[in-house]
């Protein structure tokens, strides 16, 4: 009994008819309602955030693989016969051709 008569003396010391008006009430049920239940509510811009990063990401990916792709297609249209050599291992009847891996 002693806990709910000290809860109430606090209560009665904040005063709660001051914090409790109606643009109190009306503001917290729209930060409520705005947080947690609308359409675009907190959840769901976490998510969209995350979906955002991991498409930047792939982007950055994607522009990496064709820089190495166009890279790869100016060797191949200003030398072919050094692609075709390095490449696929071919040569000339009368040639060994030694392919040198770098690490």
């Amino acid at each position: 009994m002693k806990t709910i008569s000290q809860l109430r003396s606090w209560l009665d010391g904040i005063k709660l008819s001051r914090w409790l008006n109606k643009y109190t009430v009306t503001l917290s049920v729209f930060f409520v309602w705005m947080m947690f239940f609308d359409q675009h509510n907190m959840i769901m811009q976490y998510r969209l955030n995350h979906t955002t990063s991991k498409l930047k990401q792939q982007i950055a990916q994607d522009r990496q693989l064709l820089k190495e792709a166009q890279d790869e297609l100016y060797v191949l249209k200003n030398s072919p016969e050094k692609y075709a050599r390095e490449r696929y291992l071919m040569h000339k009847p009368d040639e060994v051709v030694f392919v040198v891996v770098r690490e």
